[in-house]
C-alpha cells in the first residue's frame, strides 16, 4: 500500500479511497509463492513503475505488515536466502530512484491491528485492510478449484503406482 507526495499524481493510477492512493494493483510472481515474495515483488514494481514516470523526484511513503520486507529495506538486506536475487533487484532499483532524487520511506504497519487489540491509527488499519482484500482477490483468480485439486492427486497417485511396478 503506498501513498505518494509530491509527486505528478496524474500518471498514477488513484481508485476511490483519495486522490493519492493507489488500489487494485496486482500481479504475477514467479515460482513458488510466498508472502514476503509477493510483499517484496510488489515494492519491485512499485519502483519499476516509479522509474517510468516522467517525474524526476518525488516522496512516497510504503506501509507493507511484512516484517521481513520492513526489516530488509531498514538494514539495506543483501542478496542471500531465498529473497537474495529479489533483494538485488529492488536495491538496484531503489538506487536508481535515489540517485533521480526520489525518498523512498518504508513504514511498518500492523497487520489486523483491530482483532489484536493494538492501537493503530484507523487510517493505517484501513489501508492494511483494503491490500489485505486484493491479495485475497488476486489469490481467489489464480486458485485450484477444489475438483481440480483432487483430480491432480488422483492422477499422480496413479502415475506413482504405475512407475513403481513398471521399476520393480
Amino acid at each position: 500500500w503506498i501513498q505518494l507526495h509530491d509527486s505528478d499524481i496524474s500518471q498514477v493510477a488513484a481508485l476511490p479511497g483519495g486522490v493519492n492512493e493507489c488500489y487494485g494493483q496486482y500481479g504475477s510472481i514467479e515460482g513458488h509463492q510466498t508472502v514476503p515474495k509477493a510483499e517484496l515483488t510488489a515494492l519491485i514494481r512499485l519502483h519499476e513503475h516509479l522509474l517510468g514516470l516522467t517525474a524526476t523526484d518525488g516522496d512516497v511513503v510504503i506501509y507493507t505488515d511484512a516484517k521481513i520486507v520492513h526489516d530488509g529495506c531498514k538494514k539495506r538486506k543483501l542478496g542471500h536466502g531465498s529473497l537474495g536475487e529479489l533483494w538485488c533487484q529492488y536495491w538496484i532499483l531503489h538506487d536508481a530512484l535515489v540517485s533521480l532524487r526520489w525518498k523512498i520511506e518504508v513504514r511498518k504497519v500492523v497487520s489486523h491491528a483491530h482483532t489484536k487489540g493494538v492501537s493503530q491509527d484507523p487510517w493505517l488499519s484501513h489501508g492494511n485492510e483494503v491490500a489485505d482484500y486484493w491479495a485475497g482477490v488476486a489469490a481467489d483468480m489464480v486458485a485450484v478449484p477444489e475438483g481440480d485439486i483432487q483430480l491432480l492427486q488422483w492422477m499422480d497417485a496413479t502415475a506413482y503406482t504405475i512407475q513403481d511396478r513398471l521399476v520393480a
